[in-house]
């Protein structure tokens, strides 16, 4: 016996905050021959391609907003540093 989800748009649901744009696409997942509504939030964290998924569009607008506010306010951008310049911070925090 399969269930059918209700048919969903095709069209992802935008979330803007800022000069930030994030995308929230439906679907429908097949486990054990069940279709259960599935929303993936898709962003881009730096370079890298960010992909969460949710039971409820509720959850994944709610997790858009904050990831919004976050990229819009600059804190996506992470510091990366080599194990020299890890070193050499550590040690101007110790003498501050």
């Amino acid at each position: 016996m399969t269930t059918k989800a209700p048919r969903l748009s095709k069209k992802p649901i935008l979330i803007k905050r800022g000069s930030v744009t994030l995308k929230i696409y439906c679907g429908v997942n097949l486990t054990s021959g069940v279709s259960y509504d599935q929303f993936t939030l898709v962003y881009y964290e730096g370079a890298q391609r960010k992909k969460k998924n949710f039971a409820s569009v509720d959850e994944a607008k709610r997790e858009a907003e904050l990831v919004a506010a976050k990229l819009s306010k600059g804190e996506g951008e992470v510091l990366r540093l080599t194990a020299t310049d890890r070193a050499v911070y550590l040690q101007a925090l110790e003498q501050l």
